[in-house]
């Protein structure tokens, strides 16, 4: 079954909800539904595009700051060694668990959220009528039957 089908079929379902009839063959409705298509596409390029960036700035922000406690946990295993730490100790110790969650921040937002923005701007750029249909088919279950 073609996407397009599927769309006009998820529509027709939708309008039928709501109480309306919609004619296809109306030289009206087909570019009017075509032009809302095309500018959902581009929503949702850009919010995908922004929420991109502005995962990138955390996870940047994020692997700076383990930069950081790596570069202090060394210069102080420069200056003093392993066995002269004495009370440097608390400090390494506090900088080696920034790192740490830093580190297991960044792999979550690459996971959770930078992932299904990538895959997102993908299928808008190639399989526009998928990602239309996934939205539709969101909204037709969200309606009670």
């Amino acid at each position: 079954m073609n996407p397009n089908d599927n769309i006009i079929k998820t529509l027709d379902y939708l309008a039928q909800k709501i109480g309306i009839a919609i004619d296809w063959s109306a030289q009206n409705v087909l570019p009017a539904v075509s032009e809302l298509c095309s500018r959902y596409i581009r929503y949702e390029l850009i919010m995908s595009s922004c929420s991109l960036i502005v995962w990138s700035i955390i996870v940047g922000i994020c692997i700076y700051i383990c930069c950081r406690c790596v570069k202090y946990i060394y210069k102080i295993y420069k200056d003093k060694g392993w066995d002269d730490m004495g009370e440097e100790i608390l400090p390494i110790c506090f900088a080696m668990s920034v790192a740490l969650i830093c580190f297991t921040l960044v792999c979550c937002f690459i996971v959770y959220d930078i992932c299904p923005e990538i895959h997102d701007i993908i299928t808008c750029l190639t399989l526009p009528e998928l990602q239309i249909y996934e939205k539709l088919a969101e909204i037709k279950n969200g309606i009670p039957s």
